[in-house]
């Protein structure tokens, strides 16, 4: 507990008011990592959260323009990328809370499939961002608006897989799924990861009043993992 009266107390006070948008997804039967976040940022979060934001703008933008091998059009392209990612967080964390999931899952003898999801005042804005991939990397296939849920478009990203543990985990040439909607932005890889995506993105907001306390839940199923490291 917070000594009384402080910025401490005040932000613990936040915690636990409201079941999370995310806290009604479901888990999968088959989930080896599962994460639910509903944090609501104070004042002092809100500030660091920023500031961090506006050292890693510029770190980014030196990076990028030390790059040797790059023509001076990547360089604008993915800074103009960089900064609409940055405008995204930047407006995420004014809005004064972080909530997300992520969902890992693995049937027996089947690719590992990844859901993640985030709130967010505007997830469309994430949309721009998609229009600059093939210009970044040019052996990349963007095609956007392929399907709907609700008012959440769903786009693809296809891209040779150059790791060969990325390879082991999802399989060759997955397609990586990202979706945007008004209030939310979601990734999802894996050969199921698409009906799965569908299925949060149609209950997120369907709220289990019994996890209302929870600003924080986790599961993890250790096996999977320590077969896949030994696998490796």
């Amino acid at each position: 507990s917070a000594i009384a009266g402080t910025s401490l107390e005040t932000s613990a006070k936040l915690l636990g008011q409201t079941p999370g948008m995310f806290s009604g997804v479901p888990r999968s039967a088959d989930a080896m990592f599962s994460g639910r976040l509903n944090f609501p940022l104070d004042e002092m979060r809100k500030t660091h959260a920023i500031g961090a934001i506006v050292l890693a703008r510029a770190s980014a933008s030196k990076s990028i323009d030390s790059e040797k091998n790059k023509s001076d059009e990547w360089k604008e392209t993915t800074k103009a990328a960089a900064n609409l990612w940055f405008d995204m967080l930047q407006t995420g964390v004014n809005a004064g809370a972080a909530e997300g999931m992520i969902e890992v899952s693995q049937a027996a003898n089947e690719k590992l499939n990844l859901v993640f999801g985030m709130k967010s005042p505007n997830g469309n804005d994430l949309k721009p961002i998609l229009e600059l991939i093939p210009k970044m990397k040019p052996e990349s296939k963007v095609q956007l608006d392929i399907e709907k849920v609700g008012e959440v478009s769903i786009h693809t990203i296809t891209m040779p897989v150059a790791d060969a543990d990325l390879e082991a985990a999802l399989g060759k040439d997955a397609v990586l799924y990202v979706a945007t909607g008004p209030t939310t932005w979601w990734v999802a890889v894996g050969d199921k990861s698409l009906e799965q995506l569908k299925l949060a993105i149609d209950t997120v907001g369907k709220a289990n009043g019994g996890d209302a306390s929870n600003f924080l839940t986790v599961y993890v199923k250790a096996s999977p993992w320590i077969e896949f490291l030994d696998a490796r």
